[in-house]
C-alpha cells in the first residue's frame, strides 16, 4: 500500500506493483479516474474521466530509477548530499544525463535501510511524495497489473481495423 501527497496538497492511497526491471502499477482503486502504469518500457498515465492515455519512456522519467534492475549509486548517477535526519536517510538521485526530466530522493529507514518513502521531483520543481505501508517483498505479480484498459474510443477506418 502507499500514500501519496501531490504538489497540490492533495493525498491519495493505493495499491502499488513493482517488479524490475521496468513495472510498476500505482492502483488508486476502483473509485479514482486515473491509473499510472508502466509495461517495462513506457510509463502509461490514463485518464478515465477525459479519456486520454499519456505515455513517456519510463527511464526519462524520476520513477526510471526505482524500476532498475537494481539501484546503483555509483559513477552513473550524481548525490548532492545526503541528509539524516529522524532515524531515516534522504538520498537524493539524479541522472546527469536526464537532469531536465527531474529527479527522486530516496528516503530509507537508516538501521535497516528498508525503503520507506520517496520524493518524485519534476522539471518544473513540484515533487509528489510517496509513503510505503506495509510492503511485502518478492511475491508474484500477476502481469495483468502492468497493463490497463485504455479509454480511447477505437479507431474506424483502414488503420484501425
Amino acid at each position: 500500500s502507499f500514500v501519496q501527497r501531490a504538489p497540490d496538497g492533495s493525498v491519495a492511497e493505493g495499491t502499488l506493483y513493482l517488479e524490475r526491471p521496468g513495472k510498476l502499477r500505482f492502483d488508486f482503486g476502483d473509485d479514482a479516474p486515473f491509473l499510472l502504469v508502466s509495461n517495462g518500457s513506457l510509463l502509461s498515465f490514463i485518464d478515465y474521466e477525459v479519456n486520454q492515455v499519456s505515455r513517456w519512456p519510463i527511464r526519462k522519467t524520476p520513477l526510471g530509477l526505482l524500476v532498475d534492475e537494481e539501484i546503483r549509486f555509483d559513477s552513473s548517477v550524481e548525490i548532492p548530499e545526503i541528509i539524516r535526519f529522524a532515524g531515516l536517510i534522504k538520498v537524493p538521485v539524479i541522472d546527469p544525463e536526464r537532469k531536465e526530466y527531474g529527479y527522486i530522493i530516496l528516503i530509507f529507514e537508516e538501521s535497516t535501510m528498508e525503503l520507506k518513502a520517496w520524493e518524485s521531483v519534476d522539471a518544473q520543481g513540484y515533487t509528489t511524495r510517496v509513503a510505503l505501508v506495509n510492503p511485502e517483498y518478492n511475491i508474484a505479480i500477476d502481469d495483468m497489473n502492468f497493463t490497463f484498459k485504455d479509454p480511447r474510443p477505437s479507431k474506424r477506418g483502414p488503420r484501425g481495423r
